[in-house]
């Protein structure tokens, strides 16, 4: 049986200050676990140590059944222009089953921010039941990015990789959504109940029937990016000097068991643009996008009840997402 070993090292003095072990088999593949892991230490007078780690098992396969797709990869690569003072923030990405009740209840709820971000789970004797995947909930399963350095252009270059079943199961449904938060960088301390808190900004994409035929199109084999991506913000994060903070992300949809590569090792300006889909009086748009320069649709062979086309936003476009 393999062991994961993870060891804290005083380099200068050459000393193991702490240890942790438990069993690679416990760890449910593609699923990211947030831990804090607890070290004891022999003598009674020292602290206990605390590993604060984010960990995914991933496996050659994506899965052993033969469906129409295994996974949605998302890259977050950065804000589109500054910030006004320099910032390093952590990503938190999530699949929701319900993005109206997610915003209203969480988002858009001051008095819920708690309960958003990631926790880490305690756990100083590791067994398997310590590695027991919880339900899954109106908040999906949170993945986790390192903290993009402090900058006024955060930039991460982060890929995420939703896979489980209950993942797929909730993509391309009309109430489905990803959902992409941003977290400010926290230093540890000697805090033993340290979190992902504090949320000051989001971004999501509505994972419906459009977005679906967008992905499998032939034109967007290898990707496609979003443009003019609105970052939704309480006021905690907006830009410098222009009037709309944006980020770029890049989406693809998983079609082989075995992927060959991923969204990393693509340029993004390659790739074909994910129109916001929006219809006034029709439907609700994929994602809020502000004003760009029309351009003609690369999708012209979609066939669905809203055309598909880029647009110049209306108050009332902004609000449909709202």
């Amino acid at each position: 049986l393999t062991d994961i070993i993870l060891l804290i090292i005083d380099e200068l003095h050459t000393q193991t200050l702490a240890e942790f072990r438990f069993r690679w088999h416990w760890l449910e593949p593609f699923y990211q676990y947030h831990l804090n892991l607890i070290n004891i230490p022999k003598q009674q007078q020292q602290q206990p140590i605390h590993l604060y780690i984010s960990l995914m098992r991933k496996e050659s396969s994506l899965s052993k059944e033969d469906i129409r797709y295994f996974g949605l990869e998302i890259l977050i690569n950065q804000f589109d222009v500054p910030i006004p003072k320099k910032q390093s923030l952590y990503c938190v990405a999530r699949i929701v089953p319900n993005y109206n009740s997610y915003k209203h209840d969480y988002l858009r709820n001051a008095n819920n921010h708690q309960y958003v971000g990631v926790d880490f789970h305690r756990i100083t004797y590791p067994n398997p039941t310590d590695f027991v995947r919880p339900e899954y909930t109106l908040a999906g399963y949170p993945q986790l990015s390192l903290a993009s350095k402090e900058s006024k252009i955060p930039r991460w270059m982060h890929d995420f990789l939703f896979s489980r079943d209950h993942e797929k199961d909730n993509m391309f449904l009309n109430n489905s959504a990803f959902v992409l938060e941003f977290y400010p960088f926290r230093a540890v301390d000697n805090s033993t109940t340290w979190r992902i808190k504090d949320l000051v900004g989001w971004v999501a994409i509505r994972l419906d029937q459009r977005t679906y035929d967008a992905l499998t199109a032939p034109g967007s084999v290898e990707g496609m990016r979003t443009e003019g991506l609105l970052v939704e913000s309480d006021g905690d994060l907006i830009a410098e000097s222009s009037k709309y903070l944006t980020a770029e992300l890049l989406l693809k949809l998983v079609a082989e068991r075995h992927p060959s590569k991923n969204l990393i090792a693509f340029n993004a300006s390659n790739l074909p643009i994910l129109p916001s889909y929006y219809v006034e009086g029709s439907r609700q748009s994929i994602y809020i996008q502000m004003p760009v320069a029309p351009r003609r649709s690369f999708l012209p062979s979609i066939n669905s009840a809203t055309s598909v086309q880029n647009f110049v936003p209306t108050n009332r476009s902004i609000q449909s997402m709202n």
